[in-house]
């Protein structure tokens, strides 16, 4: 636990793992815990502590774990991440189980590995909405892209932004769902870069980040723009579909375990460069094949 100021704490996890993220509690005239996904010890901490409040940056199991472990408590959440909390099936459409997947009948097994649990909601956040506790006041930031009701929290008198799952990680930015946007995320960095924050704190790995924040920021969009480099090479090689393109893994470089969910994850990422790289006129699609534009000159993209 990493005290920010008299009523803020990081509810840290060391690294990353699943299902947990690095959480703030804030302990004021009303309590409020952003995000519900501590590591156990923080869990335990939690358990006898009025809860007046959860904010959840965005629905993502690692993110609303626990929601319903708080009946009494009111849960707030962009209105774009709802029907992904509440619903199974739509929690299997987003990680593309629907478009990607081939075995269906695994699916019950699959939202079992994920934990997930459905999650009630009490109302929407939007957009510079401020948010007093007492003390302490934090300002909603919508920051899509890594999904479409993704949010960041403001926290002027402290001169951290909460970034949530934008997280500086070597690997780069996660768009691996559906919904998520490519256009969207770089908004949202260049939107970042643009407010030149004091310091983050992010929901992975090293929880609070100090120190050339918006060149950290921009080497992590670029990485974004590294990707999509690869895969016009991987065109121009001769891979046309989404699959043969995935299968050399632009995006992760080695797979994780499990691969067969990992390259579903890979197909997803590859499909909005794609989506994108069209939207520029650097491709053309034809019967689910993807050719280069004459656009489409590395030093251009």
């Amino acid at each position: 636990m990493i005290k920010i100021d008299k009523h803020i704490r990081i509810l840290e996890v060391p690294g990353w793992s699943y299902p947990f993220c690095n959480c703030l509690w804030i302990d004021d005239d009303i309590t409020c815990l952003i995000d519900s996904s501590p590591a156990e010890t923080d869990r335990a901490f939690l358990k006898n502590r009025k809860v007046d409040m959860i904010v959840n940056t965005h629905a993502h199991m690692d993110h609303v774990q626990c929601n319903r472990d708080f009946p009494h408590s009111k849960i707030f959440m962009h209105p774009a991440e709802h029907e992904m909390a509440q619903s199974g099936d739509k929690y299997l459409e987003e990680y593309g189980m629907k478009k990607f997947g081939r075995h269906p009948e695994y699916h019950p097994q699959l939202l079992k590995r994920w934990l997930f649990r459905p999650s009630h909601i009490d109302g929407g956040i939007t957009d510079k909405q401020t948010i007093n506790l007492g003390a302490t006041t934090f300002e909603v930031l919508h920051l899509p892209g890594h999904s479409p009701g993704h949010c960041g929290f403001i926290f002027p008198r402290q001169g951290f932004i909460f970034t949530a799952d934008i997280t500086l990680a070597k690997f780069g930015p996660f768009y691996g769902n559906m919904s998520a946007s490519l256009p969207d995320f770089l908004n949202s960095l260049d939107l970042l870069v643009d407010m030149k924050p004091d310091f983050i704190i992010s929901s992975h790995n090293q929880p609070m980040v100090k120190g050339n924040i918006v060149k950290r920021l921009i080497e992590y969009r670029d990485i974004i723009y590294a990707r999509q480099r690869r895969i016009v090479d991987l065109i121009s090689q001769g891979r046309h579909s989404i699959a043969e393109i995935a299968s050399a893994a632009p995006i992760h470089i080695h797979f994780p375990s499990p691969k067969p969910i990992f390259f579903i994850y890979e197909q997803i990422m590859v499909m909005h460069h794609l989506q994108y790289l069209q939207s520029q006129d650097y491709l053309i699609e034809d019967g689910g094949l993807y050719y280069l534009t004459s656009r489409a000159h590395p030093s251009r993209i």
